[in-house]
């Protein structure tokens, strides 16, 4: 749907999909790295232990930021568009989301310049609670550009649920592992590697569970959503990939707790990796399947008023 915005003149025909890459992981990477802020700011100010040791992942976070950031800037095939966003903040979920990611993207560079400047595990709360309520309101911007009466397809609980899954599981799983190799130490077994397990795994099991009432609800429901639910029915094998990579991303959680006891920290850190590559894998397929919904056949006109009710 934000294709109308950046380029209006493009609208007119959806993809052969109905979602682009770029606005996938745009969405996907900005939301795992807020996760991954919100976790490490959590390890600094409650568990002295691993305080430490978070320098390194906080001053590299950036770049997740930036690149995500750039995948907007691509998908909106004129990057001067932007120049304008600013001008509509008040009125459009887009303009927030766009104003309040990039601002949260200039916080996350100044860690590295903050490392540089001020003694290491130097606190600075105001940077950090700015930081973190940039992050927090960009995300929730995002899921309001989608939950519009004029997308039934969209406006749904699970909506939201889904946008929050990338911050609540790959984040998590990204903090444990930089920290790790931070430490050089396996820290599976300390509340952080604990809570995280627990946490990913019940949340990927829940997905699997929610996702299908979400598939019921478009079966059920008036022509639009039924027309969804025809358009995911002819990438069931996407479907497929999706429920086998949340199950086995909540077996390699689950098992990790007793693996950790008896492996190496080379191996422990390279099994953590296999999980944080496994969610963000599963996360780029079900948020292609999410914009896979916008391919339903739609006339030029229709498409542009859906587009134009996205920015009130």
């Amino acid at each position: 749907m934000k294709i109308a915005y950046f380029g209006e003149q493009t609208a007119s025909k959806e993809t052969e999909l109905g979602w682009e890459p770029s606005l996938t992981f745009f969405t996907v990477i900005l939301q795992f790295t807020v996760g991954a802020y919100v976790t490490l700011l959590a390890v600094n100010y409650f568990l002295p232990t691993l305080k430490g040791f978070i320098s390194m992942p906080l001053s590299t976070l950036w770049v997740a930021a930036l690149i995500g950031l750039l995948s907007s800037v691509v998908h909106g095939k004129n990057p001067r568009s932007f120049l304008f966003i600013p001008t509509s903040i008040k009125s459009s979920y887009l303009s927030r989301e766009v104003v309040l990611l990039g601002l949260f993207t200039l916080l996350l560079i100044l860690y590295p310049i903050r490392n540089l400047l001020l003694p290491e595990q130097t606190t600075n709360a105001i940077h950090d609670y700015i930081s973190l309520l940039t992050g927090v309101l960009g995300v929730a911007a995002m899921v309001g550009i989608y939950m519009v009466p004029s997308r039934p397809c969209w406006r749904h609980l699970y909506t939201p649920f889904s946008f929050m899954l990338p911050a609540a599981t790959s984040g998590p799983i990204f903090a444990l592992l930089t920290l790790g190799a931070a430490s050089n130490q396996i820290i599976q077994t300390t509340p952080l590697g604990i809570v995280t397990a627990v946490l990913v795994a019940s949340l990927s099991t829940i997905d699997v569970l929610a996702y299908s009432r979400y598939r019921d609800y478009l079966a059920a429901q008036g022509s639009e959503t039924r027309s969804c639910f025809a358009k995911l029915e002819t990438k069931r094998t996407a479907y497929g990939l999706k429920i086998t990579l949340r199950l086995l991303t909540a077996t390699l959680c689950i098992t990790s707790l007793p693996l950790s006891s008896i492996l190496s920290v080379r191996a422990w850190l390279s099994y953590s990796a296999i999980c944080l590559a496994l969610i963000l894998t599963a996360e780029l397929v079900s948020r292609g399947l999410f914009y896979l919904s916008v391919g339903a056949p739609v006339g030029e006109e229709r498409f542009l008023k859906v587009a134009k009710g996205l920015l009130r």
